[in-house]
């Protein structure tokens, strides 16, 4: 369901859940994809069928990008052997969101949606990443949706997988791009997945039990938990070596003045105030809640601000920081420079 987008699609397909047109072609099949993307009449995305660490879709603006890209990854083998199929799919518009849901193989239960920033610019340009930072609940994801996701994606994906022999028991983490016309589905990932998911637990009450929902789902009984989260909102944001997602220097060290008791570092990464950076891992993430919108905001903004976080690296870095205005949420990238 992850590891083949090839796979999936022909999955929603087969089970009627709601996705964008597509069409998969294989690595010696590039003249008849090019002639797919010159006459399919609308804007398409490109996507390796394999897994390629969350950068192995592309979103062309015209046909000549868009066959630029098909002989990236097809010719040029931009991302190994992820791109031995190729799935091309029509370009969806719309907000996009990310449901993580816990199944035993029967029951399906939902957490909060989120929301991330997955292009690496600014104004939602640029290569697409891992994700720079998320926040949930995405209040883009009305109750009226979740409904429609769970009737229309969620309860016959977790159904169909029962009926062809491979149940699903575990974490489901599927991507949504809400249409005009309801959501669609845009990808499943089998597992928790960053940013997201510092986001989202932290919205867990504090009396659930992380490990008992997980050991229900193995023991095929998650309906008898009662799983509860907590009012507000949560965010988690990105550090990231300048460069990323391309090329980028490793082991950059970050002295960090910032003591703020919300703010919650990776204990792997952070040693004495001194944060290294790896790319794209998320080596700093801020969490917090509050039950407004406007003063979760402005928090964040004035906790990462350049004049808290003193960098000692000579490398600019790349942070993903969450805006929320009144009727449009929105994350946006900064790249900051050095003092």
């Amino acid at each position: 369901m992850e590891g083949s987008k090839a796979f999936s699609k022909d999955f929603m397909q087969r089970h009627s859940i709601p996705t964008a047109k597509f069409k998969t072609f294989g690595s010696n099949q590039f003249d008849n994809a090019s002639e797919y993307i010159k006459t399919c009449g609308h804007r398409v995305v490109l996507k390796a069928s394999g897994l390629a660490a969350g950068k192995g879709v592309l979103i062309p603006e015209t046909t000549e990008d868009a066959l630029a890209g098909l002989r990236e990854i097809m010719v040029d083998k931009a991302f190994g052997s992820a791109g031995n199929e190729v799935v091309i799919e029509e370009y969806l518009e719309g907000p996009e969101v990310s449901v993580l849901a816990f199944s035993d193989g029967y029951s399906i239960v939902p957490l909060p949606a989120a929301q991330d920033h997955k292009r690496i610019g600014e104004g939602d340009t640029g290569l697409n990443t891992g994700g720079m930072g998320a926040y949930a609940p995405a209040p883009v994801a009305t109750p009226e949706i979740m409904n429609r996701i769970v009737k229309e994606t969620l309860r016959p994906t977790i159904d169909g997988m029962r009926r062809e022999g491979y149940p699903f028991v575990g974490m489901l983490f599927t991507g949504f791009m809400l249409t005009k016309s309801g959501p669609k589905v845009l990808e499943y990932n089998v597992r928790f997945g960053d940013p997201e998911t510092e986001a989202i637990l932290l919205l867990l009450e504090d009396k659930t039990d992380l490990a008992a929902i997980l050991h229900a789902c193995a023991e095929h009984h998650l309906d008898s938990i009662d799983i509860k989260f907590k009012p507000g909102y949560a965010v988690s944001v990105v550090l990231a070596s300048a460069g990323y997602p391309g090329n980028y220097k490793k082991d950059k060290e970050i002295t960090f003045g910032l003591t703020s008791p919300d703010c919650k570092f990776l204990p792997s990464r952070l040693i004495d105030s001194t944060l290294t950076l790896t790319g794209y891992i998320p080596v700093m993430d801020e969490f917090s809640l509050s039950p407004h919108t406007r003063q979760h905001s402005k928090s964040l903004f004035k906790k990462l601000t350049m004049e808290s976080i003193p960098f000692s690296s000579k490398e600019k870095l790349v942070v993903g920081i969450l805006h929320i205005a009144p009727s449009h949420p929105q994350l946006l990238i900064h790249h900051l420079k050095p003092l």
